[in-house]
C-alpha cells in the first residue's frame, strides 16, 4: 500500500489532493461521481484497482469505482 501511495503522489493522482470524496464515507453522490470521473485518466489506475481488489475497502473511490454507499 505504501508503494501505491508513493506512486500516486509522484504521478499527481487526483486522490492525493486532499479532496474528501475519495476517502469519506459521508461523500455525496455528486462528489463520488466526480471522483470516479477524475480517476479515469490517472496514471496509477491499474495498480489502484489491484489494491482495491486485495484490500476490499468499505468506502471511498478506488480506481474509478465507488465502495460503500454515497449519501
Amino acid at each position: 500500500m505504501a508503494e501505491l501511495t508513493s506512486a500516486a503522489i509522484l504521478a499527481g493522482a487526483p486522490c492525493t489532493s486532499g479532496d474528501p470524496a475519495w476517502i469519506s464515507p459521508r461523500s455525496t453522490a455528486a462528489e463520488v461521481a466526480e471522483a470516479c470521473l477524475r480517476c479515469r485518466s490517472c496514471l496509477v489506475l491499474v495498480p489502484c484497482g489491484e489494491a482495491a481488489r486485495e484490500l476490499r475497502p468499505s468506502f471511498g473511490v478506488w480506481a474509478g469505482r465507488r465502495y460503500g454507499a454515497a449519501r
